[in-house]
């Protein structure tokens, strides 16, 4: 036996007798010099399978999602009326007209109407939300006066804040003024398709001031925009006259120059911000009164899911079995982990990206999958994306502030409990926000300075995998890498464990989790000289309150 180059002379006397020695492994005294790379691969799926793991007993399953209303409680002013006489509930009331909302244009009262107003005094206000009386919330305003969104929770003797602003009607220059409240309670109240029609009696109001004249009360011409913030500034100038439909003469903020935006609640068509809303501030009831109306807090809302079927083969004749190699002796153990770690992947691609969906396979497609129904379970990715917060993530430009801001509106004590959300990012952008060079985060949050100290970042180690924790203001990010998400427009993935479960199909004292069926095609049982085994997971996600979720793009 003879070496030569790359190749081996068996000296056999056979034809291909010289065989390429880098294309086998067997044992001619190379060692065992075989490296691995080890990882962490698939921490989505590793998080979901240590804290978010709940078998089901249903390939389709429903759940249920709680939302306690305390937390919202919140409505908008829909519209006005604009007549001295209202009827509601079949009671005729005397109103103070104002002037109703014409397309985008909100509803508001003059000058002079607004200052007329006194205690007692009665409006006619109708009120919507931007959620279902369930609870249901979704994102850019989707939920604002639709079916099922009347806020049934507004009872007779509740007093509402609602937001004030007013707009000088002659000036070119000076034209938001002031802001503040004005205090109602409700006298009588009467469903209208979506929205809540109430006989409101007025408390108390905050007096409006001109903004180029200080404490100077507005003019009677002037125009007050009810249901909408404004800009408390009245040393300040702007830029043109506000024109609320078309959304231009923005206030200038005399604290650093920059234009100041805020929105008018009656146009909300892309979100509808807290500035806008009107709180219940409790109720005020009179001496020896009965008791008030009650409302039904229905509070769940049906989700369903679905499981999927992963299937991995390992598949090898007898002859390589036996056969003893150099580096890993046993190709069949070697190929095991190999498709072991093939299956873990393919589920955590799955959580990832997957798209709910059901249907059945034709015949001339069902192969070794049969003619039944397929499912495929629903990932992070599109589910939060679809239906959750979606927030912007310009590399080179997103700054600590701007982040910030996202993480306030993300953070809020209304999505619950937000210890348990993780954060995933791709390589990019975990780099991203370590550096503080000139393409680094730290550099556009500091406009060039040399440091940035993001609030104390450390790590941790949770459920095996290294963990950057960053302390902001509004809580604590925990941060992992997870290299799945690299080379797609994910820049962030917030998920609230608690929130999503990770449902294997168990039940009759049988479970689908994951399993390795040994020899189901095999040299005993077939005849056939080779052995195939299977590994199979039957399982699916189960997403709930998408608002506890967020992604950044």
């Amino acid at each position: 036996m003879a070496y030569n180059g790359n190749t081996l002379d068996l000296g056999l006397g056979l034809d291909g007798g010289a065989l390429p020695a880098g294309e086998i492994r067997r044992l001619y005294a190379f060692g065992n010099s075989v490296s691995e790379l080890a990882v962490s691969q698939t921490p989505f799926f590793r998080l979901l399978s240590q804290y978010a793991k709940s078998p089901v007993n249903d390939p389709e399953f429903k759940g249920l999602e709680q939302r306690h209303q305390w937390q919202k409680r919140y409505v908008f002013v829909e519209d006005i009326g604009a007549d001295t006489s209202e009827t509601v509930n079949s009671t005729a009331y005397t109103t103070h007209a104002g002037t109703a909302k014409s397309g985008s244009t909100p509803a508001y009262f003059t000058g002079a109407q607004y200052k007329a107003l006194v205690a007692n005094d009665l409006l006619d206000v109708t009120f919507c939300t931007d959620y279902k009386n369930t609870g249901e919330w979704k994102k850019d305003g989707a939920m604002y006066n639709v079916a099922g969104s009347c806020p049934e929770f507004l009872v007779v003797g509740q007093v509402i804040h609602i937001p004030v602003f007013n707009s000088d009607a002659g000036a070119t220059n000076d034209d938001v003024s002031d802001y503040g409240s004005l205090v109602v309670r409700i006298k009588d109240k009467e469903i209208s398709s979506n929205a809540m029609q109430c006989i409101v009696e007025v408390v108390a109001k905050d007096t409006l001031y001109e903004i180029a004249v200080a404490d100077t009360a507005i003019d009677d011409a002037d125009i007050v925009y009810i249901g909408a913030p404004g800009i408390k500034n009245r040393t300040g100038t702007s830029n043109a006259k506000y024109d609320p439909a078309a959304g231009t003469g923005m206030p200038t903020s005399t604290l650093d120059n920059t234009v100041v935006n805020f929105e008018v609640v009656q146009s909300v068509s892309a979100g509808t911000p807290r500035e806008k809303r009107c709180y219940i501030s409790g109720s005020a009831h009179a001496e020896g009164s009965s008791y008030p109306d009650a409302w039904k807090d229905v509070g769940l809302v049906d989700t369903y899911g679905f499981t999927q079927i992963f299937k991995t083969s390992c598949d090898m004749n007898n002859t390589a079995r036996a056969t003893v190699l150099r580096g890993i002796p046993n190709e069949w153990a070697r190929m095991w982990k190999e498709r072991l770690i093939e299956h873990k992947r393919d589920i955590e691609m799955a959580c990832l990206f997957g798209e709910k969906w059901k249907g059945a396979l034709s015949p001339a497609a069902g192969g070794t999958g049969g003619t039944g129904i397929i499912r495929t379970t629903q990932g992070a990715v599109p589910y939060i994306r679809d239906n959750g917060y979606v927030f912007n993530f310009e590399m080179g430009a997103k700054t600590m502030d701007s982040f910030i801001d996202d993480l306030g509106e993300f953070m809020h004590p209304e999505k619950g409990d937000i210890s348990s959300t993780v954060y995933m990012c791709p390589t990019n952008v975990f780099s991203y926000l370590s550096k503080v060079g000139t393409t680094g985060f730290g550099h556009q949050s500091l406009n060039g300075s040399a440091m940035v100290d993001f609030q104390n970042m450390s790590v941790k180690n949770i459920a095996g995998l290294n963990f950057t924790q960053i302390s902001t203001p509004h809580g604590t990010m925990n941060l992992v890498k997870n290299v799945q998400l690299d080379g797609t427009n994910v820049k962030i993935l917030g998920v609230n464990l608690k929130h999503v479960k990770y449902r294997p199909l168990a039940g009759n004292g049988m479970s689908r989790d994951t399993s390795i069926y040994v020899g189901v095609q095999s040299l005993e049982n077939t005849g056939t000289d080779k052995r195939v085994d299977l590994i199979q997971t039957e399982a699916g996600l189960d997403w709930g309150m998408p608002e506890a979720h967020a992604v950044w793009l």
